[in-house]
């Protein structure tokens, strides 16, 4: 029977309490901060600024995405899998039945949401008001970018694979930062590295941009997570 949901007020209860364990009050803790800290390094900004700014929004869509799965199954009371006991959350990678704690891949919690959502339609439209057929196309869009990016949630917390993107100066050369120096041009800040001659032997640049398309489709992806958790949980998690 549709009831006419209510705002979940799980955020004022201990996760122990909570129909997710906790997962969706995290992840809007996680949304917040990122929100936060990208309106501060607008108005002062400071160096690899994106990297934990698309951290925190790549953690709390995974947050969002597992509480979405576990209020699901434990809402319509659809088992996690006979390979995982004591009804402990998980999901299904493959063919296998993993616990939800060891999955990062954005895309296969994505893909297993959505195969729950399709597995379990009908009593979802008989039991929500939500018109499930709303998730945007979008959406799958960006998690797969994401996910090229970033399988196992790594990529935005060290240096190492994909560093030629990931820190703000960028190797460069003089004729570049010349360039820069006209009236009708932004300028760039730039380093030079000379040797005991003073001959230049290294140019660098600031060049905070090249993270920006998937920091964009980190936080549209977030965004509308958010909202879809928040529906969801007003749905079914009523104040759990």
């Amino acid at each position: 029977m549709k009831k006419y949901p209510s705002a979940p007020t799980y955020q004022f209860k201990p996760f122990s309490y909570h129909i997710d364990g906790g997962f969706g009050a995290i992840g809007d803790a996680f949304k917040e901060a990122a929100s936060r800290l990208e309106k501060q390094a607008k108005s002062k900004p400071f160096y690899n600024s994106s990297l934990p700014i698309a951290y925190l929004h790549r953690h709390a869509s995974e947050l969002f995405l597992k509480s979405c799965v576990v209020v699901i199954h434990r809402s319509l009371k659809v088992p996690f899998g006979n390979k995982v006991g004591g009804g402990q959350p998980a999901i299904k990678v493959a063919e296998s039945w993993v616990p939800i704690h060891r999955v990062h891949n954005i895309g296969d919690l994505y893909r297993y949401f959505t195969s729950l959502v399709h597995e379990h339609m009908k009593k979802l439209s008989e039991l929500t008001i939500f018109d499930w057929s709303t998730i945007s196309q979008e959406l799958e869009e960006w998690i797969s970018q994401i996910e090229e990016f970033d399988k196992k949630s790594t990529f935005f917390r060290y240096p190492g694979s994909g560093n030629e993107i990931k820190a703000d100066f960028k190797e460069s050369y003089v004729a570049e930062i010349w360039a820069s120096m006209s009236p009708d041009k932004k300028p760039i800040k730039g380093f030079l590295e000379l040797d005991e001659n003073d001959r230049i032997i290294a140019t660098y640049c600031l060049d905070p941009s090249r993270l920006q398309p998937i920091l964009e489709a980190l936080r549209k992806t977030s965004e509308t997570l958010d909202t879809l958790h928040f529906a969801i949980r007003s749905e079914l998690g009523n104040s759990n």
